[in-house]
């Protein structure tokens, strides 16, 4: 059962991982709306370039998109299944070209080399099978002066659900980040969860703010 519910949130299939993809929204919009609104430290009309990877249900891009409408969101995901969903959620979003919701693996992203302001990973970065790739990847497309946002469930260090779900410390985190070259790096832990911000340059030159 428990490679089973691994598969199921790691890369959502068939009518189950629809009905994980539904159930995701539903849990996680309201958190992942509050999250964006103190992270990034913009006027609701700034137009930036954000990439979220993992894009699952679509939740987090809405909220991207419902903050900074004039900013163009493009979305990511392995699974055929949360692309399709994802889409149908920013439906008119995706109609109106303001998101592009893509098929793909976080560790051979296929966009250009600094093509965006910010990169978020909303409760996904545990499901990848390549950390140093990916992470490199994330830099790779960052813009000079960008930011790298991750949200993930942060359960109980040592607990069943904690090993379960290959769930990295704080500490580890941020030695994975750094080692990547990632500059500023800083966590804060509440409810469950954790928040990750980290950027491509030292947070002295960086273009997109972060909140506290």
């Amino acid at each position: 059962m428990g490679t089973t519910m691994r598969s199921i949130g790691g890369n959502p299939a068939g009518f189950i991982g629809r009905i994980a993809g539904r159930v995701m929204n539903l849990l996680h919009g309201a958190s992942y709306k509050k999250i964006i609104g103190s992270v990034f430290d913009f006027e609701t009309g700034t137009a930036l370039s954000f990439l979220d990877i993992g894009c699952g249900g679509g939740r987090a891009i809405a909220c991207l998109h419902a903050r900074f409408g004039a900013s163009l969101v493009d979305g990511i995901d392995h699974s055929p299944e949360m692309a399709r969903l994802s889409a149908r959620v920013n439906a008119r979003a995706v109609r109106d070209g303001r998101v592009r919701i893509t098929r793909g693996s976080a560790s051979a992203l296929p966009y250009a080399d600094a093509a965006f302001d910010a990169v978020t990973a909303f409760d996904t970065i545990n499901f990848w099978d390549d950390m140093d790739a990916s992470l490199a990847e994330v830099r790779r497309v960052l813009k000079p002066g960008g930011m790298f946002l991750v949200v993930n469930g942060y359960p109980k260090q040592g607990t069943k659900w904690w090993e379960f779900a290959r769930f990295k410390s704080e500490r580890a985190y941020r030695a994975a980040l750094e080692s990547r070259g990632f500059s500023g790096v800083r966590t804060r832990v509440e409810r469950g969860g954790i928040v990750i911000i980290a950027y491509r340059e030292p947070p002295a030159q960086c273009a997109v703010r972060g909140g506290s």
